[in-house]
C-alpha cells in the first residue's frame, strides 16, 4: 500500500511542476512537447549507447546473449526514432511535428499547419 501511495505522490508531484503563484496549473504547450522529446532522445540515446557497448563487448559474450542483447538494442533505437518522428505532436491539430520540432535550425515557436503558439498558456 505505500509503494502505491508514494507513486501517487511522485505523479502529483509531476503534475503540480507547473503551478504559478496563484495556484493554477498552468501549461503551455511546449512544455508536453519537450516532455516527449527528451523521453524519445533517450530512448535513442540509450540503445545507441548499447549497441556501441556491444560492438567492443561481441567477443567477450556468448553469441546467443550477444544476439538477444544487440536486437533489444537496436528495438530500442528504432523505437525512440519512430516515437520521435510520429509520437510528437500538435496539442491542438495533432499534426505530426516530429523531426521539424526536434532538428529543426532555429527554435520552432509554432505549429507549421495550425499556427497555434507553442509558447502561450494553454486555456
Amino acid at each position: 500500500m505505500t509503494v502505491l501511495c508514494r507513486i501517487m505522490e511522485f505523479i502529483e508531484a509531476g503534475r503540480s511542476q507547473g503551478m504559478n503563484d496563484r495556484g493554477k496549473d498552468r501549461m503551455r504547450p511546449r512544455d508536453g512537447i519537450n516532455r516527449r522529446k527528451k523521453l524519445y532522445l533517450t530512448l535513442v540515446a540509450v540503445g545507441f549507447s548499447a549497441m556501441a557497448i556491444l560492438a567492443f563487448a561481441e567477443k567477450y559474450l556468448p553469441v546467443a546473449f550477444f544476439k538477444t542483447l544487440l536486437y533489444g538494442a537496436i528495438s530500442l533505437f528504432l523505437a525512440g526514432n519512430i516515437l520521435m518522428y510520429i509520437g510528437i505532436r500538435c496539442p491542438k491539430c495533432k499534426a505530426t511535428l516530429g523531426y521539424h520540432i526536434v532538428f529543426s535550425a532555429g527554435k520552432a515557436d509554432q505549429c507549421p499547419r495550425c499556427r497555434i503558439n507553442f509558447d502561450e498558456d494553454m486555456s
